[in-house]
């Protein structure tokens, strides 16, 4: 367990603070027409946030928050892009997810009635080749790996059972 000094703690907390208050004003920006700061210190009171005008005002500086021709606060595409890429590496960083970068579609055409029952058996049977499937009335959309050593094996199979 990490022990941290009055100052230090107090440093995290401020930092955990801004980050919450952030996402407030992001949320009341999006969901609530303001024209003023007092009126967003107002909608952050209401939220359990103490805050003062002087604070709203770097927090919109820092979140590049500006108003718009009609007079309220907007966010620009410039701060919703930065947002998605920095929630996007965030989840990244926790997830470690797999890229792929050599896929292809594969399209087979089956009966009706029988595409839940293919796509169930070709994902068991095939599970690291077919990263995923689309079930359609009459076919299966596969999404195939490339690059994995038995695609061959997989793709004969499909063309000649």
């Amino acid at each position: 367990m990490v022990n941290m000094k009055g100052e230090e703690k107090n440093a995290v907390e401020s930092k955990i603070d801004k980050m919450k208050r952030h996402e407030a004003i992001l949320d009341i920006v999006q969901t609530v027409d303001i024209k003023s700061h007092q009126a967003i210190v107002d909608e952050l009171n209401e939220r359990g946030f103490t805050t003062v005008q002087g604070t709203v005002s770097r927090d919109l500086s820092e979140l590049k928050i500006t108003k718009a021709n009609d007079g309220f606060y907007r966010i620009t595409s410039e701060t919703l892009q930065e947002m998605h890429l920095n929630e996007l590496l965030t989840l990244m960083k926790q997830q470690s997810p797999i890229y792929y970068d050599n896929v292809a579609y594969h399209y087979l055409k089956i009966g009706k009635g029988n595409a839940s029952l293919y796509a169930f058996h070709l994902q068991t049977a095939f599970p690291s080749i077919i990263l995923e499937v689309t079930i359609r009335e009459d076919g299966l959309l596969m999404l195939v790996n490339m690059d994995h050593e038995e695609v061959q094996t997989f793709l004969d199979f499909l063309k000649h059972p």
